[in-house]
Order: C-alpha cells, then sequence, then structure tokens
C-alpha cells in the first residue's frame, strides 16, 4: 500500500528519501530534527488520507488495511510476546486485543479479560516475587532453542496430553473413567521406564525383544 501511494505521488517519494538521508546525520540540530520531523508527520498523514480514499472506494481494501493495520499487529505482538518470554508486550497485546473481544461479541472474553488485566497490573505490588519470575519469562515453558517457547496449557498439550491421543495411548484402548484416571497417574513413572529403556539400548546395543524400538514404543 505504501509503494503504491508513493507510485502515485512522486513527490512524496522523494521527500521520504531526502527524509531517509536526513536520518542518517549523526550532527542533526534540534532544529532540524524538529523540521525533519514535521514533513515525516505531514508524510503519515497524507498517507492516512489516501488510505480512508481507497477504504471508501473498495470494501475489499478497507478490509485488508483493517486487517494490516489493526488486527496482525495484536496477534503479531502477542505470538511474538509467548515466544520471547515478554511479559509486558504479552500485557500491552491483551489490552489492545480486548475491544476486539467486545467488537465480536465473544460474551466470555468480554466478560473475563478486563479481570484478567487488572489483576495481573496488581501483581507486582501483591505477589513480587511473582511478578519478577514473570517479567524473566517465567510465564511460559522456554526450550533450548531461542524464541521458541509456549504457553504452559500448550507445552502440557504436546507434551503430555498428545502422547494419550496417538497409537499406544489411552484413546481406543477403553472408555472406563476409572483406567483413564489411573492411566494418567502413572504416565509419568511410565515415561521414566521408557526413557531408562532407550538408553540402554542405545548404550548396550541390547536386542532383546522387550528393549526393541517396537516394543519401546508398544510400551508408550
Amino acid at each position: 500500500m505504501l509503494e503504491e501511494f508513493l507510485s502515485k505521488y512522486p513527490e512524496r517519494r522523494m521527500e521520504l528519501e531526502a527524509l531517509q538521508v536526513n536520518c542518517q546525520s549523526k550532527d542533526l540540530t534540534a532544529e532540524e530534527w524538529n523540521t525533519t520531523k514535521e514533513r515525516a508527520d505531514t508524510i503519515q498523514a497524507a498517507f492516512q488520507v489516501y488510505l480512508k480514499e481507497r477504504a471508501s472506494l473498495s470494501q475489499s481494501f478497507d478490509y485488508w488495511n483493517t486487517y494490516v493495520s489493526d488486527l496482525y499487529p495484536i496477534v503479531r505482538d502477542l505470538t511474538n510476546s509467548l515466544r520471547s518470554g515478554d511479559w509486558i508486550l504479552y500485557l500491552s497485546a491483551m489490552e489492545r486485543a480486548t475491544s476486539l473481544f467486545f467488537f465480536f461479541g465473544r460474551t466470555n472474553y468480554c466478560r473475563w479479560t478486563p479481570l484478567f488485566l487488572q489483576d495481573f497490573y496488581q501483581l507486582k505490588d501483591k505477589f513480587p516475587l511473582l511478578y519478577d519470575s514473570y517479567m524473566h519469562g517465567g510465564f511460559v515453558v522456554n526450550t533450548t532453542k531461542k524464541g521458541s517457547a509456549v504457553p504452559f496449557d500448550q507445552a502440557l498439550e504436546q507434551c503430555y496430553n498428545r502422547p494419550a491421543k496417538v497409537s499406544g495411548g489411552i484413546i481406543g484402548i477403553t472408555r472406563k473413567k476409572e483406567a483413564v484416571a489411573l492411566w494418567g497417574i502413572i504416565k509419568h513413572k511410565k515415561d521414566q521406564y521408557v526413557d531408562l529403556l532407550k538408553m540402554r539400548m542405545m548404550s548396550k546395543k541390547n536386542s532383546h525383544f522387550t528393549t526393541t524400538s517396537i516394543r519401546v514404543l508398544q510400551l508408550r
């Protein structure tokens, strides 16, 4: 959209290129900086007028402009905050998303998100240790790879619930609530035994049936 705007108004492109050159200078005085800022604000205002004109002529353009300008930044920041463990950015994204919940009529989100934000904005005063942990990324589960953190519920789904829903899990074996509850209780011990068997396979190359890769997968 910016490229179309600059193509339609070549003089704006020249002004923008001149601004880029000025901003790279390290010797700008306060007066020159204020002048540069005013010129940048003028170009931005002209661009916003252009977007409104295009939106009035095309519903499709209006839709994608709303998505790019209003919706995408929230999703981007929310995803980035979770992946990087940025607590401040996470709260900022959730606060901006709240108005969308009201706009789209999501009753439960409208009801609980403001309370959620109110509680966590008071976290520093009420629970300083927890606040300090969250500020250092303690509200997500971190992995060895940078930028791959996930929320706790998603990590639980990936690491604990997923094996229950694939071949060898509880799904398809029984429908008894007692058996499912027992499976959930002993699963972590079962996984420990499977890991020990895998370590034994790697260290001693034992070919016994109970330690073969197929048997270990069946134990899962």
